[in-house]
């Protein structure tokens, strides 16, 4: 989906260590992630995506 990857394109490099960010969309079931990723993920912070003030997803970002 191409506005999940515009969102990696702007977000990472926005982070403080964008070498080490991992970013998660979730939207209506599907996943995207911006790279594949089998580390343990324990820092993250987390917002839940409405649309027309219903929860349809969820943003995670992990260094």
């Amino acid at each position: 989906m191409q506005f999940a990857q515009n969102i990696f394109k702007y977000l990472i490099p926005a982070m403080h260590y964008p070498e080490s960010t991992f970013v998660i969309i979730e939207i209506d079931g599907k996943r995207m992630a911006s790279m594949n990723q089998s580390q343990n993920l324990t820092h993250g912070l987390e917002s839940k995506i409405c649309v027309s003030g219903k929860v349809c997803g969820q943003l995670s970002v992990f260094q």
